[in-house]
């Protein structure tokens, strides 16, 4: 049953990307880049989302544009005008078709440069919030501790409904990096707080061997 629940996120998280990169066009991505940072400036300071903004595009080019991996991701898939010209006879071929692949390359790599400034962001978040979630790990052992001492009863489907539900909030950072649209930054601190319940609620009501 686990497997077959990390199987189906992980496909659909694969669709996602694919759905992405083949129909949204690319200057919606840069907008929703834009957006996020202006929203993030209200919510925690121009300071901070300058910093993120920073690090993400010294991020981007230091692993894709400096080493050279997105020009020969261009190079590979669409032909420069040059070649284009030294093709004989079939100049025009597919020109269309090498449009569509150039736009659905900018659509990919714009979405990648998004996605780490949205990691940079959800990494702003985690001091301030991973204290609560290990209150609540330390809460859920507490009551289990209890239900041990007076012979309480641990819940299984509860326990069922949790683990499930941990694997959701799993994949959500992936299917967020991977979003197209703008996503309000105060989405991340409601995550934590539903992974921290989760949590709670999945040692709670952890059977016994």
């Amino acid at each position: 049953m686990l497997i077959r629940a990390l199987l189906i996120w992980g496909a659909l998280l694969i669709l996602e990307g694919i759905v992405v990169i083949l129909l949204v066009p690319p200057t919606l991505i840069v907008n929703a880049a834009y957006k996020e940072e202006a929203v993030l400036a209200d919510t925690l300071g121009p300071e901070v989302a300058e910093d993120i903004s920073t690090k993400a595009r010294d991020t981007f080019n230091a692993w894709f544009v400096e080493t050279g991996v997105m020009a020969e991701s261009f190079t590979l898939f669409v032909p420069t005008e040059a070649n284009k010209r030294a093709s004989t006879g079939i100049e025009t071929l597919a020109e269309g078709l090498f449009e569509v692949v150039r736009r659905r390359l900018e659509s990919a790599w714009n979405l990648v440069f998004v996605g780490i400034q949205r990691v940079y962001a959800f990494l702003t978040w985690m001091p301030l919030l991973i204290p609560f979630v290990i209150a609540c790990a330390f809460d859920g052992a507490t009551v289990r501790r209890i239900k041990l001492l007076t012979f309480g009863i641990s819940s299984a489907p509860i326990y069922g409904a949790s683990i499930h539900a941990l694997i959701i909030l799993a994949f959500f950072p992936l299917f967020y990096a991977a979003w197209p649209f703008a996503a309000p930054p105060l989405i991340v601190p409601i995550w934590f707080i539903c992974l921290a319940l989760v949590l709670r609620s999945l040692i709670t009501n952890l059977q016994r061997m």
